[in-house]
């Protein structure tokens, strides 16, 4: 078993991958990430092998966001481990144990729906964190079809993602792919203007 690395992407920002946990025999890596803000820490979409490895990244209070029902991954064992709060979408409550409590919110971030889609983009820091819908690729972001979009829903989507512009951000964390860690606001135009993937 390989050790995973916990790479230090700098303003507090930390981000490591490891082997997509459905499927299977799989090549494809999920990024999580730890981010430290106003003394609390936020953990995006994180999975572990060994939670207790990641107790130094912990400062203050623990929010767990997660992006996309899906991805729930080690949500549960991060909050009772580090005593968190997990935010998303409601549906998450229903991949989560009996008993965990969903909210819609966690101190310093900001969740922002995607319409027609179950995915919360993440605000926090300098960053807008995506689950599914903004992947990075060898060109850069590009917005994810997971099959083929209608010219219509695609005008939408477009419509949707191009309010985030509105917010102040640096960075995207992606959980699929290297995450941008400057001009940000550039790199999410350049990908609502190329072909989706």
């Amino acid at each position: 078993m390989r050790s995973v690395r916990v790479n230090d992407l700098g303003g507090g920002i930390w981000h490591w991958t490891l082997p997509h946990p459905e499927w299977r025999p799989t090549k494809e890596f999920v990024g999580s990430y730890a981010i430290h803000t106003g003394g609390d820490t936020v953990l995006i979409d994180p999975l572990f092998r060994d939670a207790a490895r990641y107790d130094p990244l912990i400062q203050g209070s623990v929010t767990v966001a997660i992006t996309i029902p899906y991805h729930v991954r080690s949500a549960a064992e991060a909050a009772q481990r580090w005593d968190g709060r997990i935010v998303g979408h409601p549906d998450l409550a229903r991949r989560l144990p009996e008993g965990v409590t969903v909210h819609e919110t966690g101190p310093g971030i900001a969740l922002h729906p995607i319409p027609r889609h179950k995915e919360r983009v993440v605000q926090v820091a300098d960053a807008l964190a995506f689950g599914d819908r903004i992947i990075g690729t060898p060109d850069g972001l590009r917005i994810w079809a997971q099959g083929r979009l209608s010219e219509r829903y695609r005008e939408q989507l477009n419509g949707w993602l191009a309010e985030l512009l509105e917010l102040d951000f640096e960075r995207v964390l992606t959980t699929h792919g290297d995450p941008v860690l400057k001009d940000g606001r550039a790199a999410l135009e350049a990908a609502l203007a190329a072909d989706p993937v």
